[in-house]
Formats: C-alpha cells, sequence, structure tokens
C-alpha cells in the first residue's frame, strides 16, 4: 500500500497517472506497480538476494512457490 506524504491511502489512478509521468520523464516504458513488484523479486533473486527474504517480503507462503515464479525470468 502507497500512502499520501499526509498519511491517508492513495488513490490507483492517481499511482498510475503518477507511475506513467515518471515512466515517460526517464524515458522508459509506462510499469504498472505489478511490472515494478515482478521485475524486483527477478533481480533480486538474479544478484543473490536470500530466497527466504524475497519471498518474505512479497508476502508468499512458500520459498517454493516464490522460486517457481520468479528464479527462471
Amino acid at each position: 500500500m502507497f500512502t499520501k506524504l499526509t498519511g491517508g491511502t492513495l488513490r490507483p489512478n492517481n499511482l498510475r497517472r503518477d507511475m506513467d509521468r515518471i515512466c515517460q520523464a526517464a524515458g522508459i516504458r509506462t510499469l504498472n506497480i505489478h511490472g515494478l513488484r515482478h521485475t524486483y523479486a527477478s533481480l533480486s533473486l538474479r544478484h543473490g538476494g536470500p530466497p527466504e527474504v524475497v519471498s518474505k517480503q512479497l508476502g508468499h507462503v512458500s520459498v517454493a512457490f516464490t522460486l517457481s515464479r520468479y528464479r527462471t525470468v
């Protein structure tokens, strides 16, 4: 969950709009939040991140699931 500076919940449409603007300014294709999650998990594992830590951060019930989903990407 993302929050505003004031602590309130950030609305999904506002988050998407901000992500679109940030990606455009960076000159990269538009990514959604799930895409960022996937990228984080894949890169973490590829660069030696402990599978147990990555799995816990993603909220998965097992390390086996995390590895089956992200290790080969």
